[in-house]
């Protein structure tokens, strides 16, 4: 994997990590609709957005599909957190924990089915920020 560096580093990095083709293409495009000039990394494993993640400096959210205890024991979490990545998790550990924690989080969380309002409004929260 090769970067020009110059052009990486103006370009807004997204990461999605989600096994399903369907749903990872869904995210990506909904990605490019959002913001046109970014770079959307898609990986189906966390230990393989770990490896792409070493090649660029910053990430402006990400997309994980796994429950908030299996992410936290990762080494993905460290990684998109020292980025400056905001990270929603999503699939059925996920929403399982949603449902248990209320609103009791450290991270956002992306119920199914999802619309493109609902990933929309994730990049909203990331503009606050």
């Amino acid at each position: 994997m090769c970067f020009d560096d110059a052009k990486l580093a103006r370009r807004d990095i997204y990461l999605i990590v989600v096994e399903d083709y369907v749903v990872s293409t869904d995210l990506a495009q909904t990605v490019a609709e959002y913001d046109p000039g970014a770079l959307v990394i898609v990986k189906t494993s966390m230990q393989a957005a770990e490896l792409a993640l070493r090649f660029v400096e910053k990430v402006c959210l990400a997309f994980v599909e796994a429950g908030p205890a299996q992410f936290a024991a990762s080494a993905l979490a460290a990684q998109v957190e020292a980025k400056g990545g905001r990270v929603v998790l999503l699939g059925d550990d996920a929403e399982a924990s949603a449902a248990a924690a209320g609103s009791e989080r450290e991270w956002a969380i992306l119920p199914r089915p999802f619309s493109t309002d609902q990933v929309v409004a994730h990049f909203a929260c990331m503009a606050r920020r």
